[in-house]
């Protein structure tokens, strides 16, 4: 029980640290410098901080792909989630873009039964349904001004989720540390292609927020990692539907952006379709470690 109350406390913790990412990111994307720059910064502290600490461990040979091809396609197609996201930030308050993005459960789940050919039966069908009336309602009717925002979101989370499917398609020949070292890298090589024309000398102001962006995103993935080491996967699953409260309290005290009952609401329906449907997905594999399929 102390070791699961450890992963949980951990788990907690590095969804925290992201979201308080996600926060200096909007604060930073808001300001002077380019996004690119922004992300090209971020993926090289990432890729830095992994090939020191690996090499420290003597174990640089987990960071090495077997499939260079494979990765590098899934690499630059995942580049687009943060792109997406971090840009829709401009547009929309951190607790909108959050609840926006837990659509990504639903498109995983689509994305599994066309590329992976898992099926899918009517309990999930429809908890996917509901969830997308979730994001209808999360919507304000006017768009708020914001209509770019939540395609953006929505782009976002269709990237991370064809990030997540490739990757565990991947993991029957890759290792975990190879994935992410290699995402970064072609996060790093898509944004380089535009820093020529959008760098910019960096001041102190800009350094440490920066500096903070990167390591957040270092220490919040590490500790994700390190959670689902110790943590069964239908376990993490609801501790990440955290990262709400973290996102309406960091709204509320850097941007006095208190959200409207509509998107609370909306993300209610979001939060519960999704468990609904990572709860029949447990069920199905269990089903089919006996030989079953429950659907």
């Amino acid at each position: 029980m102390k070791a699961i109350l450890i992963g949980v406390a951990i788990a907690l913790g590095g969804i925290g640290v992201l979201t308080m990412m996600d926060a200096v990111a909007k604060l930073i994307v808001s300001g002077e410098l380019h996004l690119m720059q922004i992300l090209f910064v971020r993926s090289a502290i990432i890729v830095t901080g992994m090939l020191s600490v690996y090499r420290f461990r003597s174990t640089s040979t987990n960071l090495k792909p077997v499939k260079w091809g494979l990765q590098i396609i899934r690499g630059l197609i995942g580049s687009i989630a943060p792109i997406a996201f971090f840009s829709a930030l401009r547009y929309l308050p951190l607790t909108d873009a959050t609840v926006i993005a837990y659509t990504s459960v639903f498109f995983t789940t689509i994305l599994s039964a066309i590329v992976l050919r898992e099926r899918v039966g009517i309990w999930r069908w429809s908890a996917i349904l509901i969830g997308y009336a979730g994001v209808l309602l999360a919507i304000p009717p006017d768009g708020d001004g914001a209509w770019f925002g939540y395609f953006l979101v929505l782009i976002a989370s269709l990237a991370y989720s064809t990030l997540a499917i490739s990757g565990k398609w991947l993991t029957r020949s890759e290792s975990t540390a190879s994935l992410v070292i290699i995402y970064n890298l072609c996060v790093a090589a898509v944004t380089l292609f535009w820093l020529p024309t959008v760098w910019q000398p960096l001041s102190l102001s800009q350094i440490t927020p920066l500096a903070l962006f990167g390591l957040m995103a270092v220490v919040g993935q590490f500790m994700l990692v390190e959670a689902y080491r110790r943590l069964d996967g239908s376990l993490m699953a609801p501790l990440e539907y955290t990262s709400l409260a973290w996102a309406i309290a960091l709204d509320i005290l850097i941007w006095n952006d208190v959200p409207g009952p509509r998107v609370l609401l909306g993300a209610f329906i979001i939060i519960a379709a999704s468990l609904f449907v990572i709860h029949r997905e447990h069920l199905r594999m269990n089903a089919r470690a006996n030989h079953g399929t429950p659907e």
